[in-house]
């Protein structure tokens, strides 16, 4: 009788083991497929953070499936109309990702061969390269009409002006690096889960 006690008693123990193995294993290829999934889902995300994308779905980038994007049309007429609003004679430049403004007066021609360019180069959907002349660079270490200027280069007002307000954290910084031919920032925004722009460098041109 103990035998047979004994005996059951292993079988037992044996089907428990497989049992908690079985369902250990379930668990982990579950938690496995939830990860990928997870990690699908973050990637895709234009799907989960769509605001962030607010220069492409506004129409002024157009965006490739490489990643890399594109001026529009739509992104060249506003920043003339908006130059023509203030009264500046210039030449709006699109060239595959970047937008360049160059004024077209003498003196500023002259000043613009020697004191840096000014440009929007857009390396993803949310990731620029603001090139800022020397005048600029000066206006933004003084902290008078960068905002202005940058509403007109960047065209939604939300995007504009949280760059605006990380142009004037980094005025020092930019003082700093301008040596006499202004700056060039590489910078990141994003709009969910706040309103932010980030710099990620400051260098001379």
């Amino acid at each position: 009788m103990k035998k047979l006690t004994k005996f059951f008693t292993s079988v037992l123990m044996v089907l428990v083991m497989l049992f908690s193995f079985s369902f250990s294993a379930f668990a982990m290829e579950n938690k496995s497929d939830n990860n990928d999934q997870l990690m699908v889902a973050s990637d895709d995300n234009y799907n989960l953070v769509p605001e962030n994308y607010e220069m492409v779905t506004s129409g002024y980038l157009e965006l490739n499936s490489d990643g890399s994007v594109r001026i529009t049309d739509k992104y060249v007429d506003y920043v003339q109309k908006k130059m023509e609003e203030r009264g500046v004679y210039a030449s709006v430049l699109a060239d595959g990702d970047t937008i360049t403004i160059v004024e077209n007066t003498p003196a500023m021609f002259m000043r613009s061969s020697n004191s840096g360019v000014t440009k929007v180069k857009w390396l993803s959907f949310n990731l620029f390269e603001i090139y800022l002349d020397n005048n600029l660079s000066n206006k933004v270490v003084a902290g008078t009409g960068i905002g202005v200027a940058l509403s007109t280069w960047i065209p939604e007002p939300l995007v504009s002006k949280i760059v605006a307000t990380a142009l004037g954290v980094s005025a020092e910084l930019i003082a700093l690096k301008n040596e006499g031919r202004g700056v060039i920032i590489r910078g990141i925004y994003t709009l969910v889960p706040q309103p932010l722009a980030t710099f990620y460098w400051i260098k001379p041109q």
